[in-house]
């Protein structure tokens, strides 16, 4: 590989270059191991210093230039401390650390000089270091004003609930038989009983002006049949409500297993204000077949009534 480099060098000629440079590297350590001269200084020797009192002007004059340059100047008189903090520091410092002092009772003064128990003081003054005080405001004069205590209403009457309206109606006039042309019956009374034999076909509740029919009660195992349909209660038909001017037939189960059939027509409903605008007499009412405990009874013993048991006889409750 060396001799391919000469070679190389050779061809190119370039070997003076590589020549000059290994004369380099041969003579240059020999030029450092020459020996110092006899005269030279010492390594390890300090440089002389100069004599008291005896630098030259321009070095006396450097000096005290550079003395003066450096050294602070400070106003004021020779009491003051340069390096003292300032007063407000100092003040602020001292009313950090001392904060039992001041919320103390026996060491608390208000503003007026006055010593009040229980009380932070307002103000506190404090002596600094070189004489001057400085006044620090601790709290200050509550102005806060105790709540009125607001004035309580008068409590407001309740207002009254109006009066429920009267009934509306002043008479209801029903056919009850066997044929349709019979005689009407006029005014009848509340919990009027209707018979077939002696058996309780029918009993007259009331009038409803919402639906504006009459409502009458009957077994539930009456049939029902004509223009109106019975109404039921959880399945069960226990009512039905005849409009003026319809009319339907009932056929009842006695308590022998015959059957008998009647027909109710409602033929005429009068109320308040038709009787008040055709100035004619309110019709008298017409009296009971039963007594009022006894028809109150007949009533609720018809709205308990099972499916398919017959119908009450008219003495059930007498």
């Amino acid at each position: 590989m060396l001799r391919g480099l000469v070679d190389d060098l050779v061809r190119r000629r370039l070997w003076p270059i590589m020549a000059l440079a290994v004369l380099v590297i041969l003579v240059a350590p020999l030029l450092f191991l020459k020996s110092a001269p006899d005269n030279a200084p010492a390594a390890s020797d300090a440089p002389p210093a100069a004599q008291p009192g005896e630098l030259p002007t321009g070095g006396e004059r450097l000096v005290t230039e550079s003395n003066k340059a450096t050294t602070p100047r400070y106003k004021g008189g020779s009491s003051s401390d340069p390096f003292a903090p300032p007063a407000s520091a100092i003040a602020a410092t001292k009313a950090a650390n001392a904060p039992a002092a001041t919320k103390s009772p026996s060491n608390a003064k208000s503003s007026n000089g006055a010593t009040s128990a229980g009380k932070l003081p307002s103000k506190a003054v404090i002596t600094n270091a070189d004489g001057s005080k400085t006044t620090i405001t601790t709290q200050k004069p509550s102005t806060s004003k105790k709540p009125t205590p607001k004035a309580k209403s008068a409590p407001q009457p309740k207002a009254t609930p109006p009066a429920r309206s009267k009934t509306t109606y002043a008479s209801v006039s029903v056919r009850f038989a066997k044929k349709q042309d019979s005689k009407a019956r006029r005014n009848i009374p509340r919990l009027q009983t209707f018979k077939a034999g002696d058996t309780v076909a029918a009993m007259f509740v009331k009038y409803s002006p919402a639906r504006k029919k009459a409502v009458f009660a009957i077994a539930p195992s009456t049939k029902v049949s004509g223009d109106v349909k019975c109404r039921r209660k959880k399945g069960v038909c226990r009512y039905v409500d005849i409009p003026e001017g319809k009319s339907v037939r009932l056929t009842v189960l006695k308590a022998n297993g015959a059957k008998i059939t009647r027909r109710l027509d409602v033929v005429k409903v009068l109320t308040t204000s038709e009787i008040a605008a055709s100035s004619a007499p309110a019709p008298t009412v017409a009296a009971r077949t039963a007594p009022l405990a006894q028809a109150t009874c007949l009533l609720k013993g018809m709205l308990v009534l099972p499916v398919f048991y017959p119908s009450l006889p008219a003495d059930a409750c007498g």
